[in-house]
């Protein structure tokens, strides 16, 4: 996480989420809780730069941003005596199914070309 990973540390310690506009974080999940796991990756969600973080069929999108969320994420951070919302995806022709079968058929052929 960079630069910001000291203070993530000591907001996760401290048990403080900090203001709304602090580190935000929508969720995701996908209508399959059978899905492996994927490593974290760093995208931008409207222009914002956010850590994505695989978590079996849940997916989070962490703020690391000094700019807010725009509409309509920011009306799906997780914030305190707010109701939890989540986005719902179908994992079935979802990007992170193509990237699963890309990795699983690349590990099939590595072990084979290996013996």
């Amino acid at each position: 996480m960079g630069l910001q990973e000291p203070e993530v540390r000591n907001s996760l310690l401290q048990s403080d989420p900090g203001n709304l506009d602090y580190f935000n974080v929508v969720l995701r999940a996908f209508d399959n809780d059978d899905i492996g796991l994927l490593d974290p990756e760093s995208e931008q969600l409207k222009g914002v730069r956010c850590f994505r973080f695989y978590l079996s069929h849940l997916v989070s999108w962490i703020k690391v941003d000094p700019s807010p969320l725009p509409d309509p994420f920011r009306e799906l951070i997780l914030a305190p005596n707010c109701p939890l919302q989540i986005i719902e995806q179908r994992f079935a022709g979802s990007q992170e199914q193509r990237l699963m079968l890309k990795l699983g058929l690349a590990d099939r052929e590595r072990r084979r070309t290996k013996c």
